[in-house]
Order: structure tokens, then sequence, then C-alpha cells
């Protein structure tokens, strides 16, 4: 369909230099100017229009995805950046978890399988976590328990231009060793920021 566009364009552009006392080369160039102009103002609509897409259905905003929703809600409190030199760190997240079945426990972290821990920058690079096991958390039915994924589970050797982490993924781990993997997305990084309640 392109490919009949241009071959029409150059026929019209064509007819009109043969036609017009007007030299070819300029008849042709208004053309060429006229059609980039076109061009021009198409893609800034299509352009304009994604971001629109994007805003309407929250395409990048702040996303937690937990697939065992039916035994844990979980909110993310907001994801932190420790400085380990001038322009890297180490990044992790503070969760409010609130257990909804019997289960003293849940553990975040690790790899099971194709299940990993890691996270991926919108450069496309991967992060691993500090230490390679999981950690395990204390909870409580029906309670609201705050989770701190820092220490080995933080994410090491991270740009500290990065500002904004598109994927963080965590194997999580209950009781009874089912496993999934909790996802959060386009979590703004804020670096250098002690969370409340949390200790030197």
């Amino acid at each position: 369909m392109m490919k009949n566009r241009k071959l029409k364009i150059a026929m019209l552009a064509l007819g009109a230099m043969m036609t017009f006392g007007t030299p070819a080369h300029a008849q042709f160039g208004k053309l060429l100017d006229k059609v980039g102009r076109a061009v021009d103002k198409a893609s800034k609509a299509v352009e304009s229009a994604s971001q629109k897409v994007d805003e309407v259905t929250g395409a990048n905003q702040p996303k937690l995805i937990n697939p065992l929703s039916n035994v844990f809600t979980a909110e993310v409190v907001g994801v932190y950046g420790r400085s380990t030199s001038e322009n890297y760190g180490n990044i992790y997240a503070v969760l409010k978890v609130k257990m909804l079945k019997n289960q003293q426990s849940v553990s975040f972290g690790g790899k099971y399988g194709s299940k990993e821990t890691q996270a991926l920058d919108a450069d496309g690079n991967f992060y691993k976590t500090v230490g390679s096991l999981a950690e395990r958390y204390n909870t409580v039915e029906g309670m609201v328990v705050k989770v701190s994924l820092g220490d080995n589970l933080e994410f090491k050797d991270v740009p500290k231009k990065v500002t904004v982490m598109p994927v963080m993924r965590y194997a999580v781990r209950l009781q009874d060793y089912t496993t999934e993997v909790m996802v959060l997305q386009n979590m703004p990084i804020q670096w250098d920021v002690q969370p409340d309640g949390e200790q030197q």
C-alpha cells in the first residue's frame, strides 16, 4: 500500500513537471517539501497519541504484580538506594505485607528453577542481589508487617543515574514450598533516603 502511494506521488510529480513551465527540479522540490511536512505532522500525531495511551493505560506507572494475592497482600512503601561509591549503589524495596492465611512466614529472594530474583533497567542491564539465598520474614495472619528487602536482597552495582527501575523480580516462597515471582514495575528509586522507621 505504501509503495502504491509513493508511485502515485512520483507519477503526479512527473506529470506536474511536464505540464508547467517552471523548471522540473523546482516543482519536484516543492512537492518533496510538502510530503516531508505531511510526514512530520503525521509522526508527531502518532507520538502524541502513543503518549496519551500510556497515560490512560498507566503503562509507565509503578505497579506491583503479586501472583500469591490470595495468600497475602503486598503494597510498596518505596524503593531506596544506598550509595556504595560516587556513581554506584545498591537498591532495595520496602513492602507492607498482610498475611491472609495461617502462614507464620514468607521468604523473598533466591532462585528456584526459573523463578529468579533479579532487576532489569531500561537499557537492558540485569542486576543480581548481594546474596544468593532467600530471606525469611515472620508474618501474623491478618496483621500488616513491614518487610525491608535489604541487606542480602539488595540489587547491587546499580548506576545512580538510574532513577526508575522498570523491573524488580522477587522469588517468593511460602511454608508449603509454593513458589512464585512477585514483580515490581516502574519503581522510582529514592537514592540515599532513609525509609521511615529504618535504622542506620
